[in-house]
Order: C-alpha cells, then sequence, then structure tokens
C-alpha cells in the first residue's frame, strides 16, 4: 500500500490537490464485499457457488478443497481504489483575470505554486506538496524515486498542450459558451508543466 499512497500524494502534487482528506481515498477489501453477498443466499445457492468455484479453481495438480476454498474466503485481499474526487485542483479557485497576471508575472507564478498544501500531513506536518514529497524520500526513496522515473518516461509536453488544446473540440454548439478560454489552457499546460519539471528536481 505504501507505493499506492506515494503515487497518489505525487499525482496530488502535480495537479495541485488541496483536498485529499480522509474521505477521498479508499482501500478496497474484496472478500468483505463477497463475504457479505455470500452471506445473505439460501444454502442451495452458496453450494452452487462452492461447485462452481471448485470446478473454476481446480488446479492440474490437484482439486482444490472445501478447506482451500474456506482459506481463499478468509484472507483478506486489498487493493487501493482509483482516485476520484479531485475537483479542487489545477488551480480552479482562479478567476480568468488572476491566470492572466500570473502567466505575465514569472515571480508571481512561482510563488502561487508554492504555496499550495495538501490536505496530508506526515509526522503531524502540514507541508507544501513538493516539501512532502522531499520529506517522504527521506524515509521511502526507493518508492519516491519509481515513481518520478516513470512520470519522466511518460511526460511529453507536446501531447499535454494537444490534449488541453483538443479536449473540448466536440462541444455541442449550445455550449460552446462553456468551454475552456483559451488563457486557461495556456496556464494549464505551465502550471502543470511546472510542477512536474519542479517534482522532477527533487
Amino acid at each position: 500500500m505504501i507505493p499506492d499512497v506515494i503515487e497518489m500524494i505525487i499525482f496530488d502534487a502535480i495537479i495541485g490537490n488541496s483536498d485529499r482528506h480522509s474521505e477521498n481515498w479508499a482501500v478496497i477489501v474484496l472478500n468483505k464485499v463477497f463475504k457479505e453477498y455470500f452471506t445473505g443466499l439460501d444454502n442451495l445457492s452458496r453450494i452452487k457457488i462452492i461447485i462452481l468455484g471448485l470446478k473454476i479453481l481446480r488446479k492440474s495438480k490437484g482439486k482444490l478443497t472445501l478447506r482451500g476454498v474456506n482459506k481463499i474466503l478468509r484472507k483478506r485481499t486489498h487493493y487501493f481504489s482509483t482516485l476520484y474526487d479531485n475537483g479542487s485542483s489545477l488551480a480552479r479557485e482562479l478567476s480568468d483575470e488572476s491566470i492572466l497576471k500570473l502567466i505575465k508575472n514569472e515571480d508571481e507564478f512561482i510563488k502561487f505554486n508554492s504555496k499550495g498544501k495538501p490536505d496530508i500531513r506526515y509526522n503531524d506536518k502540514h507541508l507544501s506538496h513538493f516539501d512532502l514529497i522531499k520529506t517522504i524520500k527521506l524515509d521511502y526513496p526507493e518508492y519516491v524515486d519509481k515513481t518520478i522515473l516513470r512520470i519522466k518516461l511518460l511526460y511529453d509536453k507536446n501531447a499535454l498542450k494537444n490534449f488541453l488544446d483538443t479536449f473540448d473540440d466536440k462541444t455541442p454548439k449550445k455550449f460552446l459558451s462553456y468551454k475552456m478560454p483559451d488563457t486557461r489552457k495556456d496556464f494549464l499546460l505551465k502550471y502543470i508543466d511546472y510542477r512536474i519539471k519542479t517534482i522532477f528536481e527533487i
């Protein structure tokens, strides 16, 4: 789970997410869901599922016993959920006028990017996105470096620009007024690129 949490923290740093509180991430426990479903069935249905499971799970070196099935059901199988509720990100609070000012003023742009903090504490400290990554790297350097390396291999500024330029091309005519202004698209390109490159330097 540690690599998943670190990936989440780095992703939030890229998009500037300030709202990753305790209800905005989850761990899914597979067998818990299955057990609740299984408990609600009648005995005949349970037997049918067990028989079907035995047929499916039969191995080439022998049959899987009822004891083996029970062992599988007792085993806790966890995985980190897909990230969700990422709305408090990408400088969504800024007006178009504020964005234009930040594009034109490099010092203010850098200052704005350095202020954001995630809703995550580490050792009771509320750090900025980038300082949080630096601090976590002291304890888990291999996980942080591995994630950053993967981003380096995948990141393409031109692909990001193409996405921002075209993602709303098919907006219906009656909703054209809701399309993202070009100024904000330009800002997002600069914003994301700056934040990714800052993480590369960590």
